[in-house]
């Protein structure tokens, strides 16, 4: 396939264009689940239970298409020596090429992501089950900002509710230098006596 795609550059372009690394990714994502379950029966020695999970593999590998799924990628990651081929052939948006007994394959393509950001192991997943662990994430990513959104409510309430139950509108220093010391040392005293007088309390001698 890499003689193939650098012949493909070269009839777009006109111009060499060298495959640099190739990489497939295949569609066997229930095999190598299996295949793990496989290896823990055989680590634990449970021996029944490897007998049947092999027979399971086996009905599995024999069904219509089965094998071929296994065979033919789903996707590759192609790396390019030259900017100039990279361009080439990310400006086309599917490219032809023969896979095995002249069996035409169409592929598309797209720009693939820098490979320290792919996780690699989870390549194996189908869509379905990357479609669904992405709306879960979704989902528990809004409830945890729909809670932060109720709490932030309910602490803005609280801070509300302290400054209407203790005004914070007086400014200590600005009654400071409209007030002497004395003066507002004689209001402190004359508004404790009226708190006390009107709730009952006559503290005159």
């Amino acid at each position: 396939m890499t003689k193939q795609l650098e012949q493909i550059i070269k009839d777009i372009s006109g111009e060499e264009g060298r495959i640099a690394d190739l990489n497939f990714a295949y569609q066997n994502s229930w095999l190598l689940d299996k295949l793990r379950a496989r290896g823990d029966h055989i680590k634990f020695q449970q021996w029944d239970k490897l007998n049947v999970l092999n027979k399971e593999i086996t009905t599995k590998l024999h069904e219509p298409g089965i094998m071929e799924s296994l065979l033919i990628p789903k996707c590759a990651f192609v790396s390019i020596e030259s900017e100039t081929a990279y361009n080439i052939i990310c400006s086309q948006s599917s490219i032809e090429f023969d896979f095995k007994n002249n069996q035409k394959l169409s592929a598309k393509i797209t720009e693939a992501p820098e490979p320290t950001n792919v996780i690699w192991e989870n390549r194996d997943f189908d869509k379905s089950i990357r479609y669904s662990r992405l709306i879960l994430v979704i989902t528990v990513v809004l409830i945890v900002l729909f809670l932060t959104f109720l709490a932030t409510v309910e602490a803005k309430a609280m801070t509300n509710d302290l400054i209407g139950k203790y005004d914070d509108s007086i400014n200590c220093e600005e009654l400071d230098k409209m007030f002497g010391y004395k003066v507002l040392e004689k209001l402190a005293a004359d508004e404790w006596n009226d708190y006390y007088k009107n709730g009952g309390m006559d503290i005159d001698r």
